[in-house]
């Protein structure tokens, strides 16, 4: 009988109008309470250069719904913890950039972990240099410094004249550091404004120490602009 009764106290139910929600606690602590070591975390770290800081953004899920921190849990990144939930469920931090980044984990129940993952090498877009014309019919070549093979890369070409014209190209590894731009590639745009492109380097990292799983990406970006020609 004080078993069942135990258990009854640890159940909260809340009830809007004739509606009642009933949650359980998912270990015992108390009502609501997860601990990290259940929830799946996906985080993604974004710079670009030559910015000096970086945005994370974090998704802390159990069975597909968002998980609140409680008193106590802690994910922090170079030592900034995350903060949230915002109505869209994710974390959210702004910490300085760096060449790597150090992921911790607190759960006061279990203790502390903590992932480093490697950010992708500064890099600058050597060819085609900024304010050169290209051409659309032949294409052009990009290349870039720094190859990383462990590192994916994604370049994106907009241009705004009428309307927005985008191209994604990739991902695509990241060695050796050259793509070519085909005239397929180049076939949305048109001369008469600059053409940007915005080349993204990232490094990922599955798994998260303290978490049951996830992922941790992080992505460099360079952008330069071009004149688009025959």
């Amino acid at each position: 009988m004080l078993r069942r009764t135990s258990l009854v106290a640890l159940i909260a139910v809340t009830c809007t109008g004739v509606s009642c929600q009933i949650t359980v606690p998912d270990d015992g602590t108390g009502p609501g309470y997860i601990q990290l070591d259940r929830v799946t975390g996906d985080i993604t770290i974004t710079a670009a250069m030559p910015d000096t800081s970086a945005v994370v953004t974090a998704s802390l899920r159990r069975n597909g719904l968002p998980v609140v921190l409680h008193d106590g849990q802690e994910i922090t990144i170079n030592g900034s913890p995350l903060q949230g939930p915002s109505l869209n469920g994710l974390y959210t931090v702004t910490v300085p950039r760096a060449a790597a980044y150090v992921i911790r984990v607190v759960e006061p129940t279990l203790g502390t972990n903590e992932t480093t993952v490697q950010a992708p090498a500064d890099f600058s877009i050597s060819t085609p240099a900024a304010g050169e014309t290209v051409s659309l019919s032949g294409g052009f070549d990009l290349t870039w410094t720094h190859a990383t093979p462990e590192v994916t890369t994604v370049a994106v070409l907009t241009q705004v004249l009428t309307s927005l014209a985008v191209e994604t190209l990739g991902p695509f590894p990241d060695d050796p550091a050259f793509r070519q731009i085909t005239a397929t590639d180049l076939m949305k745009f048109r001369q008469g404004a600059n053409m940007t492109i915005k080349l993204s380097k990232t490094a990922q990292v599955n798994g998260i120490g303290g978490l049951a799983g996830g992922s941790v990406r992080v992505e460099l970006s360079q952008s330069t602009s071009v004149v688009p020609g025959p």
